[in-house]
């Protein structure tokens, strides 16, 4: 066995020579890709967007049959007196609830208004109309409405399709 031991040397040192002189795929390292550096470019202005700011019929006017209005309160009473008498609901689970609307427009009449269908949450028609003001030239408006003690949600129904929703006017 000793006497192969000098061919085991040669023929090794052969192969570790001759792999060492060979270009082995798996032992070289990868040559970087080079990179450049990106031109900066300039972010663009953001475009405005004409979002509206107020509340239609709280914040800002809404145009009812040629008059502006602007819903000032909305609170609730549990008795109306008119004409000299005591008006209370029917039953009670029943109240009353008293929307206020500012009117901008000059020249609006008490009978204009008073004629005008209006709806409180689609299915109560007004208890009356009181105005302030001159006959003919009034400057608020005020609807009174029977509505459920549990109702959380007022949304007034003016003529032309106007609504406005009054919940957060609620006192």
């Amino acid at each position: 066995m000793l006497k192969h031991r000098p061919l085991l040397v040669i023929g090794l040192t052969l192969v570790c020579l001759s792999l060492a002189c060979q270009s082995v795929p798996f032992l070289a390292h990868p040559t970087p890709t080079p990179t450049t550096t990106p031109t900066p470019t300039k972010t663009p202005t953001p475009t405005k967007t004409n979002t509206p700011t107020g509340i239609p019929g709280i914040t800002m006017p809404v145009t009812v049959s040629g008059v502006q209005l602007k819903f000032t309160d909305l609170h609730e009473v549990s008795e109306i007196n008119f004409g000299g008498k005591v008006y209370t609901p029917k039953n009670s689970s029943d109240t009353f609830i008293v929307a206020t609307a500012d009117v901008l427009t000059g020249g609006t009449s008490h009978k204009e208004v008073a004629a005008w269908d209006v709806s409180l949450n689609q299915n109560i028609a007004w208890v009356f109309v009181q105005s302030h003001g001159d006959t003919n030239s009034i400057d608020s408006v005020e609807w009174t409405f029977v509505v459920s003690k549990s109702t959380s949600a007022y949304r007034i129904y003016l003529p032309g399709g106007v609504d406005v929703v009054l919940t957060s006017l609620l006192r």
